[in-house]
């Protein structure tokens, strides 16, 4: 097979093989769409990969805004085309599932075997569990979400840090508008999705109920981030913006501090992500509002 590398972007997106019956041997991702293609055709790789590349007459690929969508398409993709490579694991073990619950209140679960749950919607196969156990993390401080069993009567450790809504507390309505926005994500709608949020935030500005058009203009932003960054699914500066804004909520809205005396608040996390490599983030929030501008990540020394 030959491949013209210089016509392959190094952006992140999504790749297939396909045999010379057009049919899709392949899915896979990548942060840099030509650097992970041209590994296939120079570096030594393992008796299966080898099979697919021998059988593969071509490769396809399209470009993603952010390693996090490359994430979601490729599950969408898998789920579509069923590739022969992609599921033939080394381990015998099933790739993870994203599943949402036929209950009154929805639950989110990651499964192995869809098809033997009571789902209403499931994404994926996802062959990163950490890119999808991520991906949820994400979107739970967007749109959160309940995953408790069934039955429970008091509310969990998740809604006191408003993470889960609380089933019951929250109307059923306004619980599944985050369970519809989970779905449209994890199906790729994602430009849709923040389509459909920026014109309910107008309709609130317009009805001049600043509060909700506030709370959503939250999530377009944070949801923008996840769509569009060009970093790697570390996760570390939205963990900080969530922690920030949880701050601003104790502080100013809660305690009623007028945001004047808290013009800015320097918040810093520090990852080992190795014995030798550690690094920390620094997040700004300025006058009660994340100052992206001030981001800023170090290498630590010991």
């Amino acid at each position: 097979m030959d491949v013209d590398f210089d016509k392959i972007p190094r952006k992140p997106g999504v790749y297939w093989f396909k045999d010379k019956d057009n049919k899709v041997l392949y899915v896979g991702k990548a942060t840099s769409l030509r650097s992970r293609i041209r590994q296939y055709f120079r570096d030594p790789v393992d008796v299966k990969t080898e099979k697919m590349i021998v059988k593969a007459e071509s490769v396809d690929w399209t470009e993603t805004t952010s390693e996090a969508m490359a994430t979601v398409i490729e599950a969408k993709l898998i789920k579509q085309y069923k590739p022969k490579y992609n599921v033939q694991l080394k381990d015998g073990k099933r790739h993870l599932y994203l599943g949402i619950t036929e209950d009154d209140y929805p639950r989110l679960k990651v499964v192995r075997r869809p098809e033997l749950e009571d789902l209403k919607f499931w994404a994926g196969p996802f062959p990163s569990s950490a890119a999808l156990k991520q991906l949820l993390r994400w979107i739970r401080r967007i749109f959160p979400y309940c995953s408790c069993s069934p039955g429970r009567k008091r509310p969990c450790l998740y809604y006191q840090i408003d993470l889960c809504p609380g089933p019951g507390i929250i109307s059923k309505e306004k619980y599944m508008e985050n369970i519809k926005n989970i779905i449209k994500f994890f199906s790729g709608k994602s430009e849709e999705l923040l389509d459909q949020l920026k014109n309910e935030m107008k309709e609130f500005a317009d009805s001049q109920q600043f509060e909700q058009a506030q709370e959503i203009k939250d999530q377009i932003d944070q949801l923008e981030r996840i769509i569009y960054s060009s970093k790697r699914l570390s996760g570390q500066e939205l963990e900080i913006d969530y922690g920030l804004k949880t701050l601003k909520k104790i502080l100013i809205e809660n305690q009623g501090i007028d945001p004047f005396y808290l013009q800015r608040i320097e918040a810093y996390d520090i990852a080992n992500l190795s014995d030798k490599l550690i690094v920390g983030a620094m997040t700004v929030l300025m006058n009660g509002e994340i100052d992206a501008s001030e981001y800023r990540m170090f290498k630590v020394r010991r």
